[in-house]
């Protein structure tokens, strides 16, 4: 039902830093973690799929329902 016939997942759910981060104790500053998104700077992609905050605010909320897609992946 979908205008130009295409569908993703939500962008809830991905591999985004650690919150907090900058702690004294952050040895892997650039490493990340499957986890929800919790902060605008959490953004990324999994299998050529954006993920993250800006999509979710868009309306791609949760990771296992589908949602008529945008046409910009």
């Amino acid at each position: 039902f979908c205008a130009n016939n295409a569908v993703r997942r939500g962008a809830v759910i991905g591999n985004f830093p650690g919150q907090p981060t900058g702690t004294r104790n952050d040895v892997n500053a650039g490493a990340t973690i499957n986890s929800i998104a919790d902060s605008n700077s959490d953004n990324g992609s999994a299998n050529s799929t954006l993920q993250g905050a800006q999509l979710y605010s868009l309306g791609f909320k949760w990771n296992h329902h589908l949602y008529c897609d945008l046409g910009n992946n």
